[in-house]
């Protein structure tokens, strides 16, 4: 047997206190130490084959030794041209009976991307062995295909009569190939046609290969909207309608419907005449919301116009019903990738609990770039829940030098009887230039015979005028206070 030496100072204790652990632990501890283990000692093996590649070939003479066999394989998959030396024996464990051996062996092969090794899961996959077919061909479809491969997988198209999954795991490869030419998009094209014609012929639930084809061909298969949206209204919209917030649909109905709804995403603004659809699933029912709000969020997003217009409708609509208690995080993150220029469309939607979060948000989160979002903000520092003007007020803050206008409503506020808008409204004052230090001047004057915690405050927020003389001797009155605080905050703005 290879003996691996775990020489490095922490690892024989380590792993032998954990496996211990393993052994004697419950179920739950044995998964989490057991795939701990896994990884300390595969970080081990690649460090020590590194250093010394015979050792590769002596644990792969160890047939017997299959935990060392599978990490050869990983090893092995990333090897490139020198994998080439490997492939025999990849090709031994490959056709043998176990089928963890042959996973892989099958995925350490098309990992390779080497001549030799698509060509054996080539001829596997056009082989006789349906099984091993079907398999290969499942491996295959997760990578974009070699040069050489191409021209295998055009002639295996030319069968008209594939199997659907067949067809679309050579469609998938196909849409992997890059850069996209008149030809390929030509041809893509011709590949969605086949496969809505075919998919159309089965039950809704056994749709879900020619989906995952869809969402790599892209805006080339604006021709499969019909079939998505028809799926999600059979196996979704339908049912619910006639069980309303009843846990009927099983994985595998979920699993299509989520499918269809990556797909739509995928294909762009020309899927906008699902929007419709993909609204009601948001807005319908509860369940529909908690199974697919990821998967639609996203897909909305992709839309372009359309569907960042029709997600805004939606957070228009969940005023004063269920939906209004979800926290719509997945909605900023969407937003925070389309950019500043989702910011008009918030400032003109209708003003809701789901709307104005969003709009604060994004605010926030762009700054400077926000500024359209200005007027509306000032708005908000009137508003009645006093979250909502601390939020205002901090936005603002960001968007720095060009919300000088608002000045005098944040001087209001500076003096608010809730004490986070107080401070969120002062920090403000502290960030939109000349217009807030004449405010900050005023507050500080008023401040000497108030409260210790106004005081920090307004110092803090004074700090990006320090250079001038008149802030400079204010500050300096706090130099020899008693608040720790203030000496802190005083002779740090001075610094």
């Amino acid at each position: 047997m290879v003996e691996l030496n775990l020489a490095s100072p922490d690892s024989p204790l380590f792993t032998n206190l954990l496996w211990d652990y393993f052994t004697k632990s419950g179920n739950d501890d044995r998964i989490w130490s057991g795939n701990l283990l896994h990884r300390r000692m595969k970080e081990i093996v690649l460090a020590q084959i590194q250093a010394n590649p015979r050792l590769l070939t002596q644990i792969l003479a160890e047939t017997e030794n299959k935990p060392w066999e599978f990490l050869a394989f990983e090893i092995i998959s990333k090897l490139g041209e020198l994998g080439n030396f490997f492939v025999p024996h990849l090709a031994t464990a490959f056709f043998s009976d176990d089928k963890n051996l042959k996973h892989s062996a099958g995925w350490a092969l098309a990992y390779l991307r080497t001549p030799a090794a698509w060509k054996m899961l080539l001829d596997a996959a056009t082989g006789d062995d349906v099984k091993l077919r079907d398999r290969t061909l499942w491996m295959l479809e997760n990578h974009q295909p070699i040069p050489e491969a191409i021209p295998v997988i055009e002639k295996m198209l030319e069968v008209r009569c594939l199997p659907l999954h067949t067809l679309c795991s050579l469609t998938q490869m196909m849409a992997r190939i890059t850069p996209r030419t008149a030809e390929l998009r030509t041809q893509l094209q011709e590949l969605t046609s086949r496969i809505v014609k075919s998919a159309q012929t089965l039950p809704v639930s056994e749709r879900h290969w020619c989906f995952e084809a869809l969402a790599w061909i892209g805006p080339e298969a604006i021709e499969a909207v019909p079939l998505c949206v028809a799926t999600i209204e059979e196996m979704a919209l339908s049912l619910i309608a006639a069980e309303p917030n009843q846990g009927h649909q099983d994985r595998r109905d979920r699993y299509e419907v989520s499918k269809a709804i990556k797909a739509l995403g995928r294909l762009g603004s020309g899927a906008a005449a699902s929007v419709p659809t993909l609204k009601r699933l948001l807005t319908g029912d509860e369940l529909l919301f908690r199974l697919y709000s990821h998967d639609v969020i996203k897909a909305l997003t992709r839309m372009g116009e359309p569907g960042i217009t029709g997600l805004i409708e939606v957070l228009e609509e969940c005023q004063g019903d269920w939906k209004e208690g979800y926290h719509w995080f997945e909605v900023d993150e969407e937003f925070k990738k389309i950019g500043p220029s989702v910011i008009p469309k918030l400032c003109v939607a209708k003003d809701c609990p789901a709307v104005r979060e969003r709009l604060l948000e994004a605010a926030y989160l762009f700054g400077p770039e926000a500024a359209e979002a200005i007027p509306a903000l000032q708005k908000l520092l009137s508003h009645n829940d006093p979250e909502v003007r601390a939020k205002a007020c901090a936005a603002l803050g960001r968007i720095g030098p060009a919300a000088s206008g608002t000045a005098a409503n944040l001087h209001v506020l500076a003096e608010d009887t809730v004490l986070e808008v107080r401070a969120a409204a002062i920090a403000a004052l502290g960030k939109i230039g000349r217009p807030g230090l004449t405010a900050l001047k005023q507050l500080f004057t008023a401040s000497l015979a108030g409260d210790r915690m106004t005081q920090r405050w307004i110092v803090a927020a004074l700090k990006p005028f320090q250079s001038m003389k008149s802030v400079s001797l204010s500050l300096s009155l706090f130099a020899d206070s008693p608040d720790v605080s203030l000496r802190f905050l005083s002779g740090n703005s001075l610094d």
